[in-house]
């Protein structure tokens, strides 16, 4: 269905697709359409799907490898907006709890790398940035705006090195 939307659109590149069952009849209904990626992206690469190299092959005119398989049970954290969620939370120390128990399957992290440790300081100082000066002195600010800069450059390469780092032939 939303292939057969985008194609009479002449759509060039990502989109993100949502639908809602419609509960009257069991239809799909679309909701939206977004020209982007998606937040969940790095579940998708560690499940097995690169969907970043796809659309660097794509902008490079290359034949696109639309290797859509994966593996079902892939676990990924955002570490960074799991503990904003604990600090959200009312019961703190339940959701803390919650935040150190280990799940028992695989797991991989969003932004943490011990191969890229400086992708999550960029995260960890973006953060950091957003949370307001009060948190970071104007110095620290800054230097962690420069760390932010780096890691948005970092994240441009995505395009050619997938999640892992490893460069595409």
């Amino acid at each position: 269905m939303t292939d057969r939307f985008l194609t009479a659109l002449d759509w060039r590149g990502v989109a993100m697709a949502e639908y809602r069952i419609d509960a009257r009849d069991g239809t799909p209904k679309l909701m939206e359409v977004n020209p982007r990626l998606w937040g969940s992206l790095p579940l998708s690469y560690f499940a097995g799907v690169d969907f970043s190299f796809m659309l660097y092959q794509l902008a490079m005119g290359e034949p696109v490898d639309a290797n859509l398989e994966y593996t079902v049970g892939v676990q990924a954290r955002s570490l960074v907006n799991d503990f904003l969620q604990v600090r959200a939370r009312p019961d703190t120390a339940r959701a803390l709890v919650e935040f150190c128990t280990p799940s028992g399957k695989p797991c991989c992290y969003d932004g943490f790398s011990l191969d890229d440790p400086m992708a999550a300081l960029g995260l960890v100082g973006y953060y950091v940035e957003v949370a307001g000066k009060k948190l970071a002195p104007t110095r620290l600010a800054g230097l962690l705006s420069a760390t932010v800069e780096r890691k948005q450059r970092a994240m441009d390469s995505v395009l050619a090195t997938g999640y892992d780092g490893k460069k595409r032939e």
